[in-house]
């Protein structure tokens, strides 16, 4: 007499154990390791002060969308660092000199890398004769009984560099502008290789940081302006390369990042959102050469477009407010 066969052991139990497990693995490992992932981590940048064990280059973070950039030196988001140059380190002081000696009422601030520097006429707070009309340009609108602004710019900053600034006394105490525009991120892309998540995260974190400091200020964020993927400003054979106006991979994922900085912005109160990309595209997609002498900087044509620009989208944000007179 042969006895019954037992049934096959559940494969359906196994596996549910085997998902279970690895799902706690997973959980456990992101736990051990926030700044794997920049889009949650959790970690307060105000209180991040080792800017070498906290800013580790993280190939992770340049992969975007089977689009591999040929170097990378991305960081964190969420971290603060600095440039080992001293010159960098002085220009910081500078910067602190010149936020603690601006005048009262102060209307506006603008925070940002080389696109906002030269429009003060410096580079690393230096006098750049070929900039110097690009700031009578700033002036003509912001030096004026209408309105008062402060450039507080640092070439080739990246948003983990200016969080650097921020958390190291940038804006002083006394220093209660009624807003702050913000433009970074174009290095984080262009020279560290970025991918346009980790991009929009650092952005997200400087925005953050300036609002936890200057609770009571407006701040309108403007989104990233055209720029060839080539950078052919920096070889010698500039005015050689025939696409150094064509717009690319790099456009693409800053029109990505744009359009994710303006739904955030509609979230909240304190935040405006503002674009002057048309400003610099030709009707056909390329970078108008007569108004970026770099396809990433503006000419002084480009900057005689867009300072006015800028200057009627704030006097709409904080119309109402003491000292803003709008016709």
């Amino acid at each position: 007499m042969t006895s019954p066969s037992l049934p096959p052991p559940s494969t359906s139990f196994g596996k549910r154990h085997i998902f279970a497990i690895l799902f706690v693995a997973i959980v456990y490992i992101l736990g051990q390791h926030p700044r794997n992932n920049p889009l949650t981590t959790t970690r307060d940048p105000e209180r991040s002060t080792d800017p070498l064990l906290i800013a580790a280059p993280n190939p992770l973070l340049c992969q975007d969308d089977g689009y591999q950039v040929a170097h990378c030196s991305c960081r964190d988001p969420a971290a603060a660092y600095m440039y080992k140059r001293q010159v960098w380190r002085a220009h910081h002081q500078r910067m602190k000199q010149v936020a603690a000696a601006a005048p009262s009422p102060l209307d506006v601030v603008f925070l940002g890398d080389s696109i906002f520097e030269r429009l003060n006429g410096t580079r690393m707070n230096g006098h750049q004769p070929a900039y110097l009309a690009n700031k009578r340009v700033f002036d003509q609108y912001f030096q004026t009984d209408r309105m008062k602004g402060l450039i507080l710019g640092s070439s080739g900053d990246t948003t983990g560099h200016f969080l650097w600034h921020l958390q190291n006394g940038l804006l002083p105490e006394a220093m209660q502008p009624k807003a702050f525009v913000i433009l970074l991120g174009t290095n984080n892309m262009g020279r560290d290789g970025c991918n346009k998540r980790t991009t929009l995260a650092g952005i997200l974190q400087v925005i953050h940081v300036v609002h936890r400091q200057k609770p009571d200020a407006m701040i309108l964020v403007h989104g990233l302006l055209p720029c060839n993927d080539q950078k052919p400003f920096r070889g010698p054979d500039y005015n050689e390369l025939e696409n150094r106006f064509t717009l690319g991979k790099q456009w693409e994922n800053s029109l990505w990042i744009n359009a994710e900085l303006k739904k955030t912005c509609n979230l909240m109160k304190f935040c405006a959102y503002m674009d002057s990309g048309d400003i610099f595209i030709t009707p056909d997609g390329r970078i108008q050469d007569d108004r970026m002498v770099d396809s990433m900087h503006p000419s002084l044509e480009g900057y005689k477009m867009w300072v006015p620009r800028i200057a009627g989208r704030l006097e709409l944000l904080l119309k109402g407010k003491s000292g803003i007179r709008v016709r």
